[in-house]
Protein backbone atom coordinates (compact mmCIF):
# COMPACT_ATOMS: atom_id res chain seq x y z
CA UNK A 1 0.00 0.00 0.00
CA UNK A 2 1.57 3.34 -1.21
CA UNK A 3 -0.51 5.25 0.74
CA UNK A 4 0.64 8.22 3.50
CA UNK A 5 -2.59 8.50 5.41
CA UNK A 6 -0.88 11.57 7.55
CA UNK A 7 -0.11 13.46 4.45
CA UNK A 8 -3.28 13.01 2.63
CA UNK A 9 -5.38 13.76 5.89
CA UNK A 10 -3.44 17.24 6.20
CA UNK A 11 -4.83 17.78 2.38
CA UNK A 12 -8.18 17.23 3.08
CA UNK A 13 -8.67 19.31 6.56
CA UNK A 14 -10.18 22.51 7.06
CA UNK A 15 -11.09 24.39 9.61
CA UNK A 16 -14.43 24.99 9.89
CA UNK A 17 -16.01 28.18 10.71
CA UNK A 18 -19.43 28.65 12.12
CA UNK A 19 -21.90 30.34 10.00
CA UNK A 20 -19.52 32.70 9.91
CA UNK A 21 -16.14 29.58 8.30
CA UNK A 22 -16.11 25.52 6.32
CA UNK A 23 -14.43 21.95 6.37
CA UNK A 24 -10.74 21.40 6.69
CA UNK A 25 -10.01 18.41 4.64
CA UNK A 26 -8.23 15.54 6.41
CA UNK A 27 -9.95 17.67 5.79
CA UNK A 28 -9.17 19.48 8.51
CA UNK A 29 -11.42 21.42 11.51
CA UNK A 30 -14.33 22.89 9.21
CA UNK A 31 -14.31 26.00 7.89
CA UNK A 32 -14.56 29.28 10.06
CA UNK A 33 -17.06 30.68 7.93
CA UNK A 34 -19.45 27.37 8.38
CA UNK A 35 -19.88 28.26 12.31
CA UNK A 36 -21.53 31.59 11.25
CA UNK A 37 -24.82 29.76 10.27
CA UNK A 38 -25.67 27.01 11.69
CA UNK A 39 -24.31 26.42 10.86
CA UNK A 40 -20.60 26.03 10.06
CA UNK A 41 -19.67 23.39 8.86
CA UNK A 42 -21.91 21.56 6.92
CA UNK A 43 -22.79 20.22 4.14
CA UNK A 44 -21.98 22.34 1.99
CA UNK A 45 -19.05 22.11 4.27
CA UNK A 46 -21.55 23.84 6.76
CA UNK A 47 -25.06 23.81 7.51
CA UNK A 48 -27.42 24.30 4.10
CA UNK A 49 -28.30 27.50 2.64
CA UNK A 50 -31.50 27.14 3.95
CA UNK A 51 -30.16 26.75 7.76
CA UNK A 52 -27.94 29.76 6.63
CA UNK A 53 -30.98 31.84 5.78
CA UNK A 54 -32.85 31.00 8.78
CA UNK A 55 -30.02 31.76 11.23
CA UNK A 56 -29.26 35.15 9.35
CA UNK A 57 -32.74 35.96 9.17
CA UNK A 58 -33.11 35.83 12.63
CA UNK A 59 -29.45 37.93 13.10
CA UNK A 60 -30.96 40.25 10.96
CA UNK A 61 -34.36 40.21 13.30
CA UNK A 62 -32.22 41.23 16.12
CA UNK A 63 -30.67 43.87 14.51
CA UNK A 64 -33.32 45.66 13.55
CA UNK A 65 -34.30 46.05 16.98
CA UNK A 66 -31.76 48.63 17.07
CA UNK A 67 -33.56 52.00 16.55
CA UNK A 68 -30.52 53.63 14.33
CA UNK A 69 -31.06 52.48 11.03
CA UNK A 70 -27.31 53.69 10.10
CA UNK A 71 -26.63 50.35 12.24
CA UNK A 72 -29.35 48.01 10.55
CA UNK A 73 -27.90 49.60 7.13
CA UNK A 74 -24.23 48.52 8.30
CA UNK A 75 -25.26 44.92 9.53
CA UNK A 76 -26.74 43.81 6.11
CA UNK A 77 -24.25 45.59 3.86
CA UNK A 78 -21.46 43.62 6.13
CA UNK A 79 -23.57 40.36 5.53
CA UNK A 80 -23.66 40.97 1.70
CA UNK A 81 -20.05 41.49 1.81
CA UNK A 82 -19.87 38.06 3.57
CA UNK A 83 -21.65 36.50 1.07
CA UNK A 84 -19.70 37.82 -2.11
CA UNK A 85 -16.85 37.56 -0.36
CA UNK A 86 -15.61 40.74 0.09
CA UNK A 87 -14.20 40.52 3.58
CA UNK A 88 -12.44 43.51 4.05
CA UNK A 89 -15.94 45.59 3.14
CA UNK A 90 -17.80 43.84 5.65
CA UNK A 91 -15.19 44.44 8.32
CA UNK A 92 -15.39 48.32 7.60
CA UNK A 93 -18.98 47.52 7.69
CA UNK A 94 -19.07 45.72 10.88
CA UNK A 95 -17.17 48.23 12.51
CA UNK A 96 -19.55 50.72 11.79
CA UNK A 97 -22.09 48.96 13.26
CA UNK A 98 -20.07 48.26 16.48
CA UNK A 99 -19.19 52.19 16.82
CA UNK A 100 -22.94 52.67 16.53
CA UNK A 101 -24.02 49.88 18.48
CA UNK A 102 -20.61 48.36 20.39
CA UNK A 103 -21.74 45.64 22.64
CA UNK A 104 -23.83 44.08 19.55
CA UNK A 105 -23.23 40.08 19.22
CA UNK A 106 -24.39 40.05 15.60
CA UNK A 107 -21.72 42.55 14.57
CA UNK A 108 -19.10 40.97 15.97
CA UNK A 109 -19.93 37.57 14.84
CA UNK A 110 -19.56 38.75 11.44
CA UNK A 111 -16.65 40.58 12.07
CA UNK A 112 -15.14 37.46 13.34
CA UNK A 113 -16.27 35.55 10.52
CA UNK A 114 -15.04 38.06 7.79
CA UNK A 115 -11.37 37.69 10.14
CA UNK A 116 -11.24 34.43 9.75
CA UNK A 117 -11.46 34.33 6.33
CA UNK A 118 -8.96 36.65 5.68
CA UNK A 119 -6.47 34.21 8.16
CA UNK A 120 -6.33 37.16 10.91
CA UNK A 121 -7.15 34.37 13.79
CA UNK A 122 -6.20 36.50 16.29
CA UNK A 123 -8.74 39.29 15.53
CA UNK A 124 -11.39 37.04 15.43
CA UNK A 125 -10.44 35.52 18.53
CA UNK A 126 -10.99 38.97 20.48
CA UNK A 127 -14.34 39.28 18.70
CA UNK A 128 -15.34 35.63 19.73
CA UNK A 129 -14.16 36.34 23.27
CA UNK A 130 -16.16 38.88 23.41
CA UNK A 131 -19.25 37.64 22.44
CA UNK A 132 -18.46 35.27 24.71
CA UNK A 133 -18.67 37.78 27.21
CA UNK A 134 -21.73 38.92 26.04
CA UNK A 135 -23.40 35.79 25.98
CA UNK A 136 -21.76 32.94 27.41
CA UNK A 137 -23.82 30.43 26.16
CA UNK A 138 -23.47 31.18 22.42
CA UNK A 139 -22.53 28.31 20.99
CA UNK A 140 -21.21 29.12 17.67
CA UNK A 141 -18.68 31.95 19.03
CA UNK A 142 -17.19 28.76 20.91
CA UNK A 143 -17.00 26.67 18.14
CA UNK A 144 -15.60 29.33 15.84
CA UNK A 145 -13.11 30.27 18.11
CA UNK A 146 -12.19 26.80 18.36
CA UNK A 147 -11.02 26.95 14.62
CA UNK A 148 -8.99 29.83 15.08
CA UNK A 149 -7.04 28.59 18.06
CA UNK A 150 -6.89 25.17 15.72
CA UNK A 151 -5.26 27.66 13.00
CA UNK A 152 -2.93 28.97 15.89
CA UNK A 153 -1.23 25.48 16.85
CA UNK A 154 -3.00 25.90 20.15
CA UNK A 155 -4.72 22.77 20.78
CA UNK A 156 -5.21 23.33 24.07
CA UNK A 157 -7.38 25.90 24.09
CA UNK A 158 -9.20 24.55 20.61
CA UNK A 159 -9.98 21.23 22.76
CA UNK A 160 -11.56 23.61 25.62
CA UNK A 161 -14.04 25.27 23.23
CA UNK A 162 -15.16 22.45 20.93
CA UNK A 163 -15.99 20.41 24.45
CA UNK A 164 -18.08 23.68 25.85
CA UNK A 165 -19.64 23.91 22.27
CA UNK A 166 -20.66 20.49 22.81
CA UNK A 167 -21.51 21.15 26.40
CA UNK A 168 -23.93 23.70 25.18
CA UNK A 169 -25.36 21.84 21.88
CA UNK A 170 -24.51 17.93 22.42
CA UNK A 171 -25.87 17.82 18.58
CA UNK A 172 -23.69 20.50 17.36
CA UNK A 173 -22.00 18.56 14.29
CA UNK A 174 -19.69 21.51 13.68
CA UNK A 175 -17.65 20.66 16.94
CA UNK A 176 -17.42 16.96 16.46
CA UNK A 177 -15.96 17.13 13.25
CA UNK A 178 -13.57 20.14 14.11
CA UNK A 179 -13.00 18.45 17.50
CA UNK A 180 -12.06 15.03 15.66
CA UNK A 181 -9.79 16.46 12.99
CA UNK A 182 -7.84 18.11 16.11
CA UNK A 183 -7.74 14.72 17.55
CA UNK A 184 -6.06 13.34 14.11
CA UNK A 185 -3.75 16.07 14.55
CA UNK A 186 -2.81 15.08 18.09
CA UNK A 187 -2.37 11.00 16.90
CA UNK A 188 -5.89 10.38 19.12
CA UNK A 189 -6.90 8.33 16.40
CA UNK A 190 -9.84 6.51 18.80
CA UNK A 191 -11.37 9.48 19.66
CA UNK A 192 -11.32 11.21 16.16
CA UNK A 193 -12.87 7.31 15.10
CA UNK A 194 -15.93 8.87 17.96
CA UNK A 195 -16.41 12.50 16.58
CA UNK A 196 -16.27 11.13 13.20
CA UNK A 197 -18.76 8.35 14.00
CA UNK A 198 -21.30 11.17 15.65
CA UNK A 199 -20.62 13.66 12.91
CA UNK A 200 -21.78 10.82 10.06
CA UNK A 201 -25.21 10.23 12.52
CA UNK A 202 -25.91 13.72 13.16
CA UNK A 203 -25.07 14.33 9.20
CA UNK A 204 -25.61 11.21 7.21
CA UNK A 205 -24.34 13.03 3.57
CA UNK A 206 -21.12 14.58 5.18
CA UNK A 207 -18.63 13.76 2.80
CA UNK A 208 -15.40 14.94 4.40
CA UNK A 209 -16.66 13.57 7.73
CA UNK A 210 -16.51 10.26 5.85
CA UNK A 211 -13.43 10.66 4.01
CA UNK A 212 -11.76 11.82 7.27
CA UNK A 213 -12.93 8.87 9.33
CA UNK A 214 -11.80 6.52 6.17
CA UNK A 215 -8.14 8.27 6.49
CA UNK A 216 -8.34 7.36 10.20
CA UNK A 217 -9.23 3.74 9.41
CA UNK A 218 -6.26 3.48 6.77
CA UNK A 219 -4.00 5.00 9.32
CA UNK A 220 -5.18 2.43 12.07
CA UNK A 221 -4.61 -0.60 9.12
CA UNK A 222 -8.17 -1.21 8.55
CA UNK A 223 -8.19 -1.02 5.13
CA UNK A 224 -11.90 -2.72 4.25
CA UNK A 225 -13.53 0.16 6.58
CA UNK A 226 -11.06 2.60 5.05
CA UNK A 227 -11.94 1.93 1.75
CA UNK A 228 -16.09 1.43 2.79
CA UNK A 229 -15.81 5.20 3.88
CA UNK A 230 -13.36 6.65 0.94
CA UNK A 231 -16.30 5.47 -1.43
CA UNK A 232 -18.98 6.43 0.27
CA UNK A 233 -17.01 9.92 0.62
CA UNK A 234 -16.53 9.65 -3.09
CA UNK A 235 -20.07 9.12 -4.32
CA UNK A 236 -21.00 12.31 -2.14
CA UNK A 237 -18.48 14.49 -3.46
CA UNK A 238 -19.84 13.65 -6.79
CA UNK A 239 -23.38 14.00 -5.80
CA UNK A 240 -22.39 17.65 -4.25
CA UNK A 241 -20.70 18.54 -7.67
CA UNK A 242 -16.97 18.25 -5.48
CA UNK A 243 -15.03 16.84 -8.22
CA UNK A 244 -11.42 17.88 -7.06
CA UNK A 245 -12.37 15.94 -3.60
CA UNK A 246 -14.25 13.15 -5.63
CA UNK A 247 -10.65 12.68 -7.56
CA UNK A 248 -9.05 12.89 -3.85
CA UNK A 249 -11.13 10.19 -2.49
CA UNK A 250 -10.29 7.68 -5.31
CA UNK A 251 -6.77 8.14 -5.39
CA UNK A 252 -6.79 7.23 -1.55
CA UNK A 253 -8.94 4.15 -2.68
CA UNK A 254 -6.54 3.27 -5.42
CA UNK A 255 -3.35 3.52 -3.02
CA UNK A 256 -5.46 1.40 -0.69
CA UNK A 257 -5.74 -1.55 -3.22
Amino acid sequence: MNLNSKNRIALTYGSAIVAFLAVVFVLGPRSLTENLYPLTSSTSDSDSDSQRRSWWSKQIATAQAETNPNYINAVSQGRQNLETENYTDAIANFDRALQIAPDNIVAYHGRALARLKLEDYNGAILDLTRIVELAPEDVRAYGNRGSAYQKLGDTEKALEDYNRALELSPEYTFAYFNRGSLYVELGEYTKALQDFNQTVILEPEYAKAFYNRGMVYATLGETDAAIADLETAEALFRKQNNFAASELALDAIADLK
